[in-house]
């Protein structure tokens, strides 16, 4: 988002060949693993169901803004998608210690 103006203080962050597939690697791995992850522990434990759904279903919403930020590559997307991270990380740790307690 901000590219052009690291580059002129002289920070290059994001590398100018294959620039696509690799903000897609930056987005969609951190935001698929936690949900597969969430399904596979949803399969294994009867007890924890509702706090392991809930964060599926947290994790789907995340990966819906993801898939906007890939699909439509614009600020606004990528705005828009900082602050789903933002909230998605809230209510997960939310929803951890409510589970936990």
């Amino acid at each position: 988002m901000y590219r052009e103006d690291y580059a002129q203080a002289g920070y290059f962050v994001l590398p100018e060949r294959h620039k696509n597939a690799f903000l897609t690697c930056l987005t969609a791995v951190p935001s698929i693993l936690p949900l597969l992850a969430s399904f596979t522990a949803t399969k294994q434990a009867d007890d924890r169901i509702l706090p392991l759904s809930a964060s599926a279903i947290l994790g789907l919403g995340l990966l819906f803004y993801v898939t906007r930020q890939m699909m439509a590559r614009s600020n606004v997307a990528a705005r828009q998608l900082l602050k789903a991270t933002l909230a998605y990380l809230l209510l997960q740790m939310l929803l951890l210690t409510i589970a936990k307690g």
